[in-house]
């Protein structure tokens, strides 16, 4: 255990701009947009309502002329919120949860799928691998932390950076509504937060399970593969795919590679009924067999690691 944390601690001193400076820095990006989007143009909205959102309801009523127009629509937004149908209120607070989750999914996948295209290749290119190799360290230790890092950390952090995004965004819609004496208790009451991030974490395991044949297949040409292995990793399905439609005339690898990168399919928690989406996901024959073929790439690049010296 000891020496697997100590290869992950290598690995983050050697990638620490792909594993926290660029997740912290899409973070601090999506929150500057956000605050230009608030600042941004001008608008004339007027809002009436009433509060229900306790027991010492009020009527209140707002018009803001020549402010922001995204500060407009965040104050529509919060003043219109007690109006809307149970349905409505859900796909509000749904999207509120689905868009950065999306975005930061995106962010962990790209970054997975550079770092695991690459590691075993540079280990090679820059001839650091006959140092670790003289190492008590195992091919299989080494692609393990390198799979830990990948597939674990990097998305905790991505994880860690959408918390903290949410807040924010939280915290400056508050800030708004409460400056301009509009109710915010009901928004606080339906996020649900804990219950979003939850499903965040779920949706991020999900996703590292079912594209596990992707990511193992970018290692697996990291490991063997003597230049451009961001082309290889893409020449070879591409190479294999057009000669399964010439040759025989069907497409069973592309609708099953299609069906490993489906967006839709990966985001484990939908508009209504996670847990019912979750345990059709665990039943479905695709899931084990995108598990045993990322196994066995992984697998064969530790073959190729241990059998493959510098060429």
């Amino acid at each position: 255990m000891n020496i697997i944390s100590s290869l992950i601690r290598r690995e983050f001193q050697e990638h620490k701009v792909a594993f926290i400076w660029l997740p912290w820095s899409a973070c601090c990006i999506l929150i500057i947009f956000l605050l230009i989007a608030i600042s941004s143009g001008s608008g004339k909205i007027f809002i009436s309502g009433q509060s229900v959102s306790g027991p010492d309801q009020h009527s209140y009523s707002y018009e803001t002329e020549g402010s922001s127009l995204g500060t407009a629509l965040i104050l529509r937004a919060l003043g219109s919120l007690d109006s809307l149908s149970t349905v409505d209120k859900a796909q509000t607070f749904y999207q509120f949860h689905h868009i950065p989750r999306v975005l930061f999914q995106f962010i962990f996948i790209a970054i997975a799928c550079y770092y695991l295209t690459n590691t075993l290749y540079d280990e090679r290119a820059d001839r650091s691998i006959f140092f670790w190799k003289s190492m008590p360290v195992s091919d299989w230790q080494s692609i393990q932390s390198k799979l830990i890092c990948a597939l674990l950390i990097v998305p905790a952090i991505c994880f860690c950076c959408m918390v903290i995004f949410h807040l924010v965004f939280l915290t400056v819609i508050s800030s708004l509504g409460i400056f301009h004496s509009i109710p915010v208790s009901r928004l606080w009451q339906n996020l649900q937060l804990v219950s979003g991030w939850s499903h965040t974490i779920i949706s991020f395991l999900f996703s590292i399970i079912w594209m596990l044949p992707l990511y193992g297949w970018l290692i697996l040409v990291s490991s063997w593969t003597t230049r451009s292995p961001m082309l290889i990793s893409v020449l070879v399905p591409g190479i294999t795919v057009l000669f399964e439609s010439m040759v025989f005339q069907s497409h069973h690898l592309l609708d099953w590679m299609r069906q490993h990168l489906n967006s839709s399919a990966i985001m484990a928690i939908p508009k209504t009924g996670g847990n019912e989406n979750t345990l059709t996901l665990l039943s479905q024959p695709a899931l084990y067999e995108g598990i045993l073929t990322g196994v066995l790439f992984i697998v064969a690049a530790c073959w190729f690691r241990r059998k493959i010296n510098d060429r």
